[in-house]
């Protein structure tokens, strides 16, 4: 495991890996997480959209709350 201050791919919060969740590799590259919040979020990117008036994350549920936009 690699020693040293990360900085958080979700957050960009400096912090010391001390948990193997804490880093991922992968073919792009490394990921550093500084918590399991951030590990979470991260997992869930793509399942999660941001409102487009309140910028509030959200899973969609329903038909209605996804707009086409040309």
């Amino acid at each position: 495991m690699t020693s040293g201050r990360k900085s958080c791919s979700v957050c960009n919060t400096a912090f010391e890996i001390r948990f193997a969740y804490q880093m991922q590799r992968g073919a792009d590259g490394d990921t550093f997480f500084c918590s399991q919040a951030c590990h979470e979020k991260h997992l869930t990117a793509s399942t999660r959209k941001k409102c487009c008036v309140c910028s509030t994350e959200f899973e969609l549920q329903f038909a209605y709350q996804q707009a086409q936009q040309a």
